[in-house]
């Protein structure tokens, strides 16, 4: 709010000197560009947002079930805050380890000791938007990922992959998917391998009316080995950003602008 008071101050000190600068017959001209361009940039400004999501630790335990969208949706956020703490959880008890996140990293293995095609182990987080945010446009989900280690004999023939989905919450907790990322690719890295990053473009209906949202991280085994094998991906920098309609008074701000700089206008005619 006070960003937005301080480029609304700017425009209409652009309107004024203009006023004073230019000759009278190029004065309504010269008023109502700056006006708007001016005014326009403070609302793209303050339409904008993000929020960083990246965990400084997280509470685990061992769950065959993993997270799912109703899990996340209960999770507490607390008063001030935007964001729940982190949660991860473990298939097996082999698999004890292997959820981890400290210092804005998100730790997330995968061994061959966990079923195949199914369970692995999982995180999540719950956030909200500001309501100054709740006519939201366009929004993504981004993050970097780097491989962090890998063991086991038989590692050559092991296979994984790892899956984010992001939840939007009504009032009421029914749970809406609203964007995934899915990589098969994690044994193609190497330890020395630069950060990736990955975008999640979410699917917003204009009709929808989301009180809250979700976020999980899956890792599953995908190859037919017992155990022996396995690796891990660090998931940083995971933020959710975009921009936000205008709340219908921020148009009428704008028009007021307009009409203040007409006014400048013809009291400069007068003169």
């Amino acid at each position: 709010a006070i960003r937005l008071a301080m480029r609304i101050k700017f425009a209409l000190a652009t309107v004024f000197l203009t006023v004073e600068n230019c000759g009278i017959m190029k004065t309504k001209t010269y008023i109502s560009i700056a006006a708007f361009l001016a005014a326009g940039t403070a609302f793209a400004e303050a339409a904008t947002f993000s929020l960083d999501l990246s965990p400084s630790s997280i509470s685990t335990s061992q769950n065959s079930s993993g997270i799912t969208a109703a899990n996340v949706y209960g999770y507490t956020i607390s008063e001030g805050s935007n964001i729940s703490a982190w949660v991860g959880t473990y298939e097996n008890s082999s698999l004890s380890s292997q959820v981890l996140a400290s210092d804005g990293t998100l730790t997330l293995q995968i061994g061959a000791a966990a079923s195949n095609n199914s369970g692995g182990n999982f995180a999540g987080v719950k956030f909200t938007l500001d309501d100054d945010y709740s006519n939201i446009q366009t929004a993504n989900l981004s993050f970097n990922y780097v491989l962090g280690s890998t063991w086991g004999g038989n590692y050559s023939s092991f296979s994984c992959k790892y899956l984010c989905t992001v939840y939007g919450f009504d009032s009421s907790g029914n749970a809406t998917s609203i964007g995934s990322w899915t990589y098969t690719d994690a044994t193609s890295l190497s330890t020395d391998s630069a950060p990736q990053s990955a975008t999640i473009d979410l699917r917003l209906d204009a009709d929808a009316d989301y009180a809250s949202y979700g976020l999980i991280f899956n890792s599953i085994d995908t190859s037919t080995l017992g155990g022996g094998a396995g690796l891990s991906l660090e998931f940083s920098e995971i933020t959710v950003s975009g921009t936000a309609i205008p709340e219908p008074s921020s148009f009428g701000l704008l028009a007021g602008l307009g009409a203040l700089a007409l006014a400048g206008t013809r009291r400069r005619r007068r003169k």
